[in-house]
């Protein structure tokens, strides 16, 4: 009875915050007060603020007491890649979602994207060239590359998803790599073929691209199977 009158009032608390009736750092009036509210135990409220709490929806200040906080992307990534992980889905399939959803958001967002968001691409694709010799490095302005890339779609969800999918296949082949040098020749080629593909609105040749420059990444995948 009380873990479902704790769940019913933890929707409740969720549903106002969500509303905006309360806002972020707001502090949620106290157990004694919420319990007077729905007419339940203060055990049973202190059970709905942890149920808020595990949903990084409210924050606990000892000696302070509750607040309204936000969920921060960070926090939301790392939930929905334990989720995936929990599924046991391999990781070949991961890189495949990577793959369709990289190839096709780009293709829906690739008239879109803006002279300046060329440029930091053109910026991060130097700062790679002057890291040819650095492997980790080079690897740091990959991944920079990679997520500036799928910012360019602007929307927070695919972006979310997308960036989540790239940190579980986020592999350095290229220090995993018999021959880095090859391997960061090879990854740079793709680079300015993507960044190419981009400034000419080219769909056909940006899809080519991302699909070679993952291609790596899938024969990777299969020999770990």
């Amino acid at each position: 009875m009380r873990d479902a009158l704790s769940t019913k009032i933890a929707s409740e608390l969720c549903a106002r915050i969500h509303s905006g009736e309360l806002k972020e750092n707001d502090k949620l009036p106290s157990e004694r007060i919420l319990a007077s509210q729905y007419d339940v135990s203060r055990n049973v409220i202190r059970e709905s603020i942890k149920i808020l709490v595990e949903k990084n929806l409210v924050i606990n200040i000892p000696g302070k007491g509750n607040y309204v906080s936000r969920p921060t992307q960070s926090s939301i990534a790392d939930k929905l890649e334990n989720a995936i992980h929990l599924s046991d889905v391999p990781a070949s399939e991961i890189v495949d979602a990577r793959q369709f959803l990289e190839i096709s958001v780009m293709e829906k967002y690739l008239l879109s994207i803006t002279e300046q968001e060329v440029a930091e691409l053109e910026h991060l694709y130097e700062k790679m060239e002057s890291a040819r010799g650095n492997y980790a490095l080079f690897w740091e302005y990959d991944t920079k590359f990679h997520l500036q890339l799928i910012g360019c779609s602007k929307n927070s969800i695919l972006t979310l998803f997308l960036s989540t999918l790239y940190r579980m296949t986020q592999k350095n082949i290229i220090m995993n790599s018999e021959d880095p040098v090859s391997a960061v020749a090879f990854s740079q080629s793709d680079h300015a073929e993507i960044i190419e593909a981009v400034k000419t609105k080219d769909r056909e040749r940006l899809c080519h691209a991302i699909e070679r420059h993952l291609s790596p990444l899938h024969e990777f995948y299969k020999e770990e199977v």
